[in-house]
């Protein structure tokens, strides 16, 4: 019996310390670290910080974030210097890193809020007399039209303090302006819009970084009142555009001029709109977007077209380092493109992991890492930190970093693909890889499209294998030949047989964005889901095995977090009031004529359901209209909107919620009266209507808080 046991008690033994060495072993796995991972944990930590500044409700100060930053960089440094392998000290450190780098986020931030403070227009102001210094033009397609960026402003009824440092208006004839003119022009102006959502992309946000502090229209054409006295970098380049539009338009149908100057100048404005929505449809939007395909290509043919050129030398090509001078002669052209196209986010992102790679050639290292995806996401994030809430910088960022991580990992199974291959197997590779590239791209930007844009191409691998090639083999190398030409004189047929290459891309996107079931629409991502999606994504990539365990379980969350969308819609100015009808997928607006951005906004951010006016007289779905209200019923909710004003009695007895579109508003009981003066001051409104017969109101002022950008 003592044997026995003491037998059992032995195996107990053993078992307990295999499980124990065992769970020690997994231990070891899950938290490994590769060497220099903690690099690309930098713009990550960075975004963190940005993140949680942009999410506050209101402004901090700097010295409210700065003490934070010195004293943990302080002892980063200190811990760092008696840094041993292991131990509590490494934690420390890093805890005090990873604090320095949340904190100096949230201090770029602020400091680059501060720095671009300008004047905002506080009401419409119409009509006034404004002159100003022309910094852009912005082309607009058939109608002759253009937007022109005005600074140096001097505007009536405002004082010097009071006035933007720039704005943006419609002018209907533009053909005779050109950079850094000065210009008077009798106009309108408007506060930028806040948004048409609670919650939806803030353009205010956008304008205030833009230094944008209204936006309006001419009543005629501007008046040129003085010449430019010196000419700047800006208006060189300016000028320059102007000059290739002009060249573009000589050589090709109207139909392929907007997709040209977009590829030749970054000008996306001369795009037509159903050309727009056919590539986004098709998923080839990305190719409008000027970000590293562009600045790739570039680089890449004009490395190749100089290292060919030097080889033909014999002597030079064995003297000299060839592959070194061509990666420099490719810097060059890739930072003069990133001039001409307008240096916007994506593009400089592009630009430095470019010019990274040939340098990298120039130093006989690797081109290639996710620590130069790291490195060119920091810069961005220090310089301009509210690129962060662009979906330009999110999407590339995005798109690249799961390329280069998943290229990686694949290595080591398709280098030997590619090893004495044939002409026919090679282009079959080649295909394969469009293909390859496509899926991952879409699969990475996936969320973001939907989280921005509430649609997806499903169709977008299909169309980028017939247009990609075509970009990469003619488009952007005729582009090439075409900048060379343009210096003599004589661009015209390389910009006809460019012509032809847009031409095939665009009947691509047509017939793929034709296709039956060519777009998933959704409505828009909580932030929730999105911010887990994100974050799965980031820790799945760079993180230790553990990570990839919490990236499961964040996906799982944001799977579980349902749609919110809400029932009623309220335009800022009360001039649009939207119903949407959850069961039948139906938006029911109140009028098909006024606001039409909104409308169409309200239509993306829920999905694209159908668009129904309500009647004046009559029964349209659930809304019942006469002269003096409309009724509807949902969840158990009684919805008023009275017309006249002797209907407010009857309605207040009848209804839990008046919306009122003129005023003046009554005192109505225990119905809850949202009228003009609440969208004035709160702007757009929301409401979300609940199962039990309650409901919950948003605003965008309580959304977006008491922001520099908020007014």
């Amino acid at each position: 019996m003592s044997v026995s046991l003491q037998h059992q008690k032995g195996l107990k033994h053993i078992i307990f310390s295999y499980l124990k060495q065992d769970k020690k072993q997994l231990l070891e796995q899950l938290f490994v670290f590769q060497a220099g991972d903690g690099f690309l944990y930098m713009p990550v930590l960075l975004a963190c910080g940005i993140g949680v500044y942009f999410s506050l409700p209101f402004e901090i100060s700097v010295w409210g974030i700065a003490p934070l930053f010195i004293v943990s960089l302080t002892f980063a440094i200190a811990f760092y210097a008696m840094l041993s392998q292991y131990g509590l000290r490494k934690i420390i450190t890093l805890l005090c890193f990873s604090i320095t780098l949340i904190s100096g986020g949230s201090f770029a931030a602020k400091l680059r809020t501060h720095f671009v403070h300008t004047p905002v227009l506080e009401k419409e102001l119409a009509p006034v007399n404004l002159s100003g210094t022309v910094f852009a033009i912005d082309p607009l397609p058939k109608t002759g039209e253009a937007r022109i960026w005005l600074g140096d402003l001097q505007v009536e009824k405002l004082s010097a303090d009071n006035t933007p440092r720039m704005i943006r208006i419609k002018v209907r004839k533009s053909s005779h302006l050109k950079p850094q003119q000065r210009v008077q022009v009798l106009a309108g102006l408007n506060p930028p819009s806040p948004p048409v959502i609670p919650g939806a992309f803030d353009f205010q946000r956008y304008a205030y970084f833009k230094s944008l502090g209204a936006v309006g229209f001419a009543y005629g054409a501007p008046e040129i009142i003085r010449q430019p006295e010196v000419s700047t970098i800006q208006s060189v380049l300016e000028e320059l555009r102007l000059s290739i539009s002009n060249q573009v338009k000589r050589a090709v149908p109207d139909d392929l001029q907007g997709v040209m100057t977009t590829f030749l100048t970054g000008e996306k404005t001369a795009i037509e709109e159903d050309e727009l929505q056919a590539m986004r449809d098709a998923g080839l939007a990305h190719l409008l977007a000027i970000s590293g395909l562009h600045v790739g290509l570039i680089a890449g043919i004009v490395f190749f077209i100089s290292r060919f050129a030097m080889a033909l030398v014999p002597l030079w090509a064995l003297k000299y380092p060839i592959k070194k001078y061509a990666a420099g002669i490719a810097f060059l052209a890739a930072f003069l493109y990133m001039l001409l196209v307008g240096s916007t986010v994506p593009t400089q992102r592009a630009m430095m992991m470019t010019g990274i790679a040939l340098i990298a050639i120039m130093l006989d290292r690797s081109p290639f890492s996710m620590r130069m995806v790291a490195l060119a996401a920091t810069i961005i994030l220090i310089t301009m930190p509210e690129s962060l809430l662009s979906a330009s910088f999110q999407m590339s960022f995005a798109a690249v970093s799961v390329l280069i991580w998943a290229y990686d990992k694949m290595r080591p199974y398709t280098a030997h693909l590619y090893q004495d291959r044939g002409v026919v197997r090679r282009a079959g590779l080649y295909i394969g890889g469009i293909a390859m590239t496509s899926l991952l791209a879409s699969f990475a930007t996936m969320p973001f499209a939907l989280y921005h844009f509430q649609h997806w191409s499903l169709y977008g691998l299909l169309a980028n294998i017939f247009a990609m090639p075509v970009m990469g083999v003619v488009v952007m190398p005729l582009a090439v030949i075409s900048y060379m030409a343009m210096c003599v004189d004589l661009a015209y047929y390389p910009l006809l047989v460019m012509g032809a290459g847009v031409e095939w891309i665009l009947d691509v996107a047509r017939y793929v964005a034709g296709l039956d079931g060519a777009v998933l629409y959704l409505p828009a991502l909580s932030h929730l889901t999105f911010t887990c999606l994100v974050l799965a994504g980031v820790l799945w990539m760079i993180g230790p095995n553990i990570a990839r365990i919490i990236a499961v379980l964040l996906c799982l969350i944001s799977f579980y977090d349902p749609f919110d969308r809400p029932d009623i819609m309220i335009s800022s100015n009360s001039k649009l009031v939207g119903y949407y009808d959850r069961e039948a997928h139906r938006l029911y607006v109140s009028s098909l004529q006024a606001e039409r951005y909104n409308r169409e906004q309200w239509r993306q951010y829920l999905g694209s359901p159908e668009v129904l006016k309500w009647p004046l007289h009559g029964e349209v779905g659930p809304i019942l209209c006469d002269e003096a209200a409309c009724r509807f019923e949902a969840r158990g909710l009684h919805i008023s909107i009275p017309r006249q004003a002797y209907a407010f009695p009857k309605e207040c007895e009848w209804a839990d919620i008046m919306i009122v579109m003129k005023p003046p508003s009554p005192e109505c009981g225990s119905a809850h009266i949202i009228d003009r003066l609440d969208t004035y001051y709160n702007g757009s409104i929301s409401l979300y209507f609940h199962r039990d017969g309650t409901y919950q109101m948003k605003n965008s002022l309580d959304e977006r808080g008491q922001r520099s950008w908020v007014f």
